[in-house]
């Protein structure tokens, strides 16, 4: 899960995710990212945490992976 109002640590999300894809215990598994307060005015938008984590799609290429907008308040559901 993503707090997609956490401007200043979104790149540390982003090297932590990276490293756990980059770990052989967990290789092949799908991921799951949840964009987390995606009601908040101002949080980035599911579009903008794709292309943050674009970077280390090299590292999914083997694997099923998906982001969602979500709301974990209200249960809200952003598909793309």
């Amino acid at each position: 899960m993503v707090d997609s109002t956490d401007k200043e640590r979104i790149q540390e999300v982003r090297t932590t995710l990276e490293s756990l894809i980059r770990d052989d215990v967990i290789e092949g598994l799908p991921v799951l990212m949840l964009a987390n307060k995606q009601d908040v005015k101002g949080a980035y938008t599911i579009l903008e945490i794709q292309e943050i984590f674009n970077s280390i799609a090299v590292a999914l290429e083997a694997r099923d992976s998906k982001a969602l907008g979500v709301c974990a308040l209200t249960g809200f559901e952003i598909l793309i």
